[in-house]
C-alpha cells in the first residue's frame, strides 16, 4: 500500500515508484551468521532480483537521458535566450556553462568533454552579491519554503506580515545602524538606483522649496540636473539607469537611442594597501598616505572628515563636503544604498 500511495503523490512530477518484496526477518545483526543467510536468502530471490534489476536500469537510463538534456543545453540556450550583460557576437556553445546544481560559493557543472558533472567555484560570487554558504542555503531553503506556504505571493503597498516586519528590524540595526529610519524594498539593482534617483531628487526640492512642495509651478530646467557617477560606470539597464552614467557599449546609441547623457562622470580615488600600510591613488596617479588602519577607519565618516580637514591632499586646501544628504543641513535625510 505504501507503493501504491507513494505512487499516487509523484505521479504529476514523472517520478517512478518501484516496490520490492519486503523482508520480514527472523533474525538480528547480533545474530551474526543466522542474520546474514536470511539476508542473503531475500536478495537471491527472482522477485528481489528482477525488481532490483529494473531499478538499476531505470536509474542509469534516467542518469544517461539527463546528461543528453544538459549536453544540448548550450545550442537551445543560443537560440532561444537574449542573455543580459553580454555580447552575443562569437559567442558559442563552449562559452556557455551548464550549471546543474548549486550549493555554497560553488556550483556543479557539466563537462562536455568528459560527460560527467564537476565542482566549479563560484569566482563572480553570484553577480555583485557574495553567495550564502550551504548552511546558509538550507535555512534560507526552509524560511522561504515557509513563508511560500503561508502566504504565497503578497503584494507590499499598504500590507504588512510578521518576515518583512523582522528584516526590515535587522536592516535598521544591522546595517542601518546610527543612520537609518525606513528601508525601501526593491527587488534588483536597477529599480534600486531608479529608487535612490527619486529620492535624491525629492530631497533637493524640499531642501528648496520646503515639505509640502510637489514642483508644481516651478521654474525647473531638467536640462540642468545632471548625476555625479564614476566613470565607465554601470548602474542597470532601466532608462533613468542608463541616463545616469556616461556612454558605453551598454547604453550607447545601437543600444539606447533615447539616451540623454545626464551625468558627471568623474574618476574616483583608489584605496590601496601596500606592506600593511594604506594609501590612496589619486586620479592624477599621486599616492597620498592616510592614517587609516583598516577600511573600517576609511568608511568612519568622522574620522575621514577630521583626516580631510586637518590634512587636505588637495591644492588650496579647505574642509567642508559633506557625506550623504544629511552633513550639511544639520542632520536631514541620508540616503544610502546597501
Amino acid at each position: 500500500r505504501n507503493a501504491e500511495k507513494l505512487a499516487e503523490l509523484t505521479a504529476s512530477d514523472g517520478v517512478a515508484v518501484r516496490a520490492l518484496d519486503p523482508l520480514c526477518p527472523t533474525t538480528t545483526v547480533e545474530d551474526g551468521e543466522a542474520f546474514v543467510s536470511e539476508l542473503e536468502g531475500w536478495l537471491s530471490l527472482r522477485s528481489t532480483m528482477d525488481a532490483s534489476d529494473c531499478l538499476v536500469s531505470e536509474l542509469m537510463e534516467s542518469q544517461f537521458s539527463r546528461m543528453r538534456e544538459l549536453a544540448k543545453a548550450p545550442a537551445e540556450a543560443l537560440q532561444t535566450f537574449w542573455y543580459p550583460f553580454v555580447q552575443h557576437k562569437g559567442l558559442g556553445e563552449d562559452q556557455v556553462s551548464v550549471i546543474d546544481s548549486k550549493d555554497g560559493h560553488g556550483f556543479w557543472a557539466l563537462d562536455r568533454q568528459g560527460g560527467s558533472l564537476v565542482r566549479k567555484f563560484d569566482g563572480s560570487a553570484s553577480w555583485w552579491t557574495q553567495g550564502p554558504d550551504l548552511t546558509m542555503q538550507v535555512e534560507m531553503a526552509k524560511r522561504l519554503s515557509y513563508a511560500a506556504a503561508r502566504y504565497g505571493h503578497v503584494l507590499f503597498p499598504n500590507n504588512v506580515h510578521e518576515p518583512v516586519l523582522g528584516c526590515t528590524r535587522g536592516l535598521l540595526s544591522g546595517p542601518g545602524s546610527g543612520w537609518a529610519r525606513r528601508v525601501f524594498y526593491s527587488d534588483n539593482g536597477s529599480t534600486a538606483v531608479e529608487v535612490a534617483l527619486k529620492m535624491a531628487f525629492r530631497t533637493h526640492l524640499i531642501s528648496k522649496h520646503g515639505e509640502g512642495c510637489l514642483g508644481e509651478g516651478l521654474d525647473f530646467d531638467p536640462g540642468k540636473v545632471a548625476v555625479v557617477t564614476q566613470r565607465n560606470a554601470y548602474h542597470g539597464d532601466t532608462l533613468a539607469c542608463m541616463n545616469a552614467a556616461e556612454r558605453s557599449i551598454f547604453n550607447g546609441p545601437a543600444q539606447f537611442p533615447w539616451n540623454e547623457e545626464r551625468c558627471v562622470a568623474v574618476q574616483p580615488a583608489y584605496l590601496r594597501q601596500s606592506g600593511g600600510v594604506w594609501s590612496i591613488t589619486l586620479p592624477d596617479g599621486r599616492e597620498v598616505a592616510t592614517p587609516f588602519k583598516s577600511t573600517q577607519d576609511l568608511f568612519d565618516v568622522d574620522v575621514r572628515e577630521f583626516f580631510h580637514g586637518e590634512d587636505d591632499c588637495t591644492e588650496g586646501g579647505g574642509g567642508g563636503g559633506g557625506e550623504g544628504g544629511g552633513s550639511d543641513n544639520g542632520g536631514g535625510p541620508d540616503l544610502r544604498k546597501l
